[in-house]
């Protein structure tokens, strides 16, 4: 370990052990193997995560921690909260990239979808989940929005209402969720005829652009009509918005939905919407 690097571990081992003493909590810090070990766990931050650490492991060379043991995360962010558990993983030391397994989590959607407590949030689970850049990418995986799976043992998807089976899941925090070859369950039954090759749906607070095809019918002013929209921008950008035309068989193509935010860095925020 580098002279500099070796300073900075002895004193955050000395802070672990100053703020440990008066507790319950046991903390093996080994110097040599760049490990840690914690009998109540510790938290520690990777970039928008927060982890509760039971044991660990950090390759200096490649800049990764290995977390060997079960471990809890939470997004940082308090408009976009989620949660995700795993029996292990690792993640890049400035917290943009990592592998979790075994695991599973959620994502509050209800500020989007206006559903509420209990039914306010995506859950998912899978045997890998990959984290990249603050997306969150599940392959094989299933989700539910049945509040019941958080109570079931091992939050095991049989045993919920319902849940779907995705071969592709992409998380996208204050944007979307993109599903590839959907499946719907009951218990251990399927009942598609099929897969449903595609869906998108937006969590974007706030945000009312439709990410699926949506159809009315029957309107005075605008008869049979349908639109389809794309939001851009991400939850760090100052520039977001998105847009969602609208054709109807009596006024023809029409703007339907346009949104626009603008991020100052003095005065918060500023939302532009024609619909």
């Amino acid at each position: 370990m580098k002279k500099d690097n070796r300073k900075k571990f002895l004193l955050g081992a000395f802070l672990i052990v100053a703020i440990t003493t008066f507790t319950e909590n046991i903390v093996d810090v080994d110097l040599n193997a760049n490990t840690m070990v914690s009998t109540e766990g510790l938290e520690a931050n990777y970039g928008d995560l927060q982890l509760n650490v039971f044991e660990s492991r950090r390759d200096e060379e490649k800049g990764i921690v290995y977390l060997e043991k079960p471990f809890n995360a939470r997004l940082k962010d308090p408009n976009n909260r989620g949660f995700l558990k795993a029996d292990k993983g690792n993640i890049t030391e400035d917290g943009k990239n990592g592998d979790f397994y075994n695991a599973f989590g959620f994502i509050e959607v209800g500020n989007a979808t206006g559903a509420e407590y209990p039914n306010d949030k995506l859950y998912y689970g899978g045997k890998k989940i990959e984290y990249r850049d603050g997306n969150t990418l599940l392959k094989d995986g299933w989700f539910t929005t049945d509040p019941k799976i958080r109570k079931v043992e091992n939050n095991d998807p049989t045993k919920a209402g319902y849940h779907l089976i995705s071969e592709s899941t992409y998380i996208e925090p204050d944007k979307q969720v993109t599903f590839k070859n959907i499946d719907f369950y009951k218990g251990e039954k399927s009942y598609l005829p099929f897969e449903f090759p595609w869906l998108r749906a937006n969590i974007r607070p706030g945000s009312l652009v439709p990410l699926f095809p949506s159809y009315t019918s029957g309107d005075e002013d605008y008869g049979f009509a349908t639109t389809w929209g794309a939001l851009w921008g991400n939850k760090d950008d100052k520039y977001k918005g998105g847009f969602a035309p609208k054709f109807s068989d009596k006024q023809g193509l029409l703007i339907g939905r346009m949104e626009n935010w603008y991020k100052t860095d003095d005065y918060g925020s500023t939302k532009w919407n024609v619909n």
